[in-house]
């Protein structure tokens, strides 16, 4: 098993091709081409339509997709505080209808839909404190039935369910004792909770997914940017590649390719509108091209032609939003739609049988709100599956490029070509090729300067260039003319 260390050192030496080709094919490039930024969807025809309200208010809901297609909320913060409700919305009748009320209230908990159709709510903060309770909803019955308390109170966790069909619940805080890495398993055969192998670090408000090959991934939530793995089989974490920002309060969704794709969230004291794709083939994280606005306590969801819907955002930074665009995996990149008829973040959203996608509740401009709205997206040709990329060209990736830089003109680093590449290589860790493409061309020009006025011989400028348009070439950038 790789240590964190050793997994650090792999994506080190391979992030530079793999994030390159990725880029490079998935927007249909060649050598030649510069990078393609989408332009705003700006005249589609998606539209937004209100939709019943919900019979109480409620923001960061439970959200549950029944078997039969209907939409279950489950608890949530309301006008008074954590309300203990629930209500199922009826996708055939169009309308809401009261559901089972739980033993406790609850906001910061999870809901996963169990193997038999019941529904597990765990954990979350009732008003008093945060909970070790845990609950399962049973529409059939119409009632809620309480099962053993969890090892520990916990809100702001992730659940995920596994292969086994038990339930990983992980992370999350008991408000007292900071965040929490310890973790447990709900058993639905024997209704209890068993101790699970504890997280690398403590992590809240973060997601979880099972990934194809049967392992869960954790993301976000923690000190740092690091991700780890859950192996059922062998009860532990083992350590992923970082992700290239660290991120609290951020969006995730696993995508038909079997990627993870996260967006925005909160940094360091600021919103971020960057996003970045995990590929669980080669166990790295790839940057892709930023939203077109920061968001954290939002939505994506999948639409299905293959594009994902970012909604909403809701943070005590910035405010409340009403924006909403459009990721398009084959081009890795967002575009703008049409805005939602209310600002709302901390909602949940669901896609409906007719492919729209139902924005539900949230904390809007004059708090918590029960309303709801559809989104019906625009009539685009749906977009081809992303293309797989090719065997990894093997440019000398950005940091080796500093270190030569450095080697062969150690007297010019105050005339900004090593300050050049740096900033490069910083465009390049964020995703940003455009901005990266930019410099290296800056940089380049400015040997070809140095060049004319006999500050460096034919033989460096050589050497240099091959490596410059090495790097230029995989970025999918047309390198400048070899001086003759």
């Amino acid at each position: 098993m790789e240590s964190l260390a050793d997994n650090a050192d792999r994506r080190a030496d391979r992030v530079a091709a793999v994030v390159l080709t990725v880029f490079v094919v998935a927007s249909g490039m060649g050598g030649a081409a510069v990078l393609h930024w989408a332009s705003n969807v700006g005249a589609d025809d998606a539209f937004w339509s209100p939709y019943p309200t919900m019979a109480y208010p409620r923001a960061w809901p439970g959200l549950v997709q029944l078997p039969d297609g209907d939409i279950m909320v489950v608890g949530g913060l309301s006008t008074g505080g954590p309300t203990a409700t629930t209500e199922v919305f009826d996708i055939d009748e169009e309308q809401w209808i009261p559901g089972p009320t739980m033993s406790v209230p609850r906001v910061g908990h999870t809901t996963t839909l169990l193997e038999d159709g019941t529904v597990l709510a765990v954990g979350g903060e009732t008003g008093d404190g945060a909970t070790a309770s845990a609950e399962v909803i049973d529409l059939s019955e119409g009632v809620c039935y309480p099962l053993p308390d969890m090892i520990l109170s916990r809100f702001g966790h992730a659940a995920s369910m596994l292969p086994s069909g038990r339930v990983l619940v992980s992370g999350g805080s008991d408000g007292v004792t900071d965040k929490w890495s310890q973790a447990e398993i709900y058993d639905p055969g024997s209704q209890s909770w068993l101790p699970a192998d504890a997280m690398s670090q403590p992590r809240q408000h973060f997601s979880m997914h099972l990934l194809e090959n049967g392992e869960v991934i954790a993301v976000g939530g923690g000190p740092d940017a690091a991700s780890e793995l859950y192996d059922e089989a062998a009860d532990s974490w083992h350590g992923e590649a970082d992700m290239l920002k660290k991120r609290i309060c951020a969006a995730s969704i696993l995508t038909p390719s079997g990627h993870v794709l996260v967006a925005g969230g909160i940094g360091d004291d600021y919103e971020l509108r960057s996003a970045e794709m995990y590929d669980p083939d080669e166990g790295l994280w790839f940057g892709t091209d930023s939203m077109r606005y920061t968001r954290a306590h939002f939505t994506l969801s999948l639409l299905d032609d293959g594009r994902i819907l970012a909604a909403g955002s809701w943070s005590d930074l910035e405010g409340v939003s009403n924006t909403a665009e459009l990721f398009c995996q084959c081009s890795m990149t967002w575009s703008t739609t049409t805005p939602m008829l209310s600002a709302r973040g901390g909602h949940g959203a669901a896609l409906l049988p007719d492919g729209n996608v139902l924005l539900i509740g949230g904390r809007g401009v004059d708090g918590v709100t029960s309303s709801t709205e559809q989104y019906t997206p625009p009539t685009l040709p749906p977009e081809p599956p992303p293309t797989p990329p090719p065997p990894y060209c093997e440019p000398k990736d950005i940091l080796p490029f500093v270190a030569l830089v450095a080697d062969a003109m150690p007297g010019y680093s105050e005339n900004g070509l090593v300050a050049k590449v740096l900033v490069a290589q910083k465009y390049f860790e964020e995703g940003d090729l455009g901005e990266c493409l930019r410099v290296l061309d800056a940089f380049y020009n400015q040997v070809r300067a140095f060049l004319n006025n006999e500050h460096v011989d034919e033989e460096e400028v050589q050497m240099l260039y091959e490596a410059y348009a090495s790097v230029v070439d995989c970025l999918g950038g047309e390198p400048q003319p070899e001086i003759p």
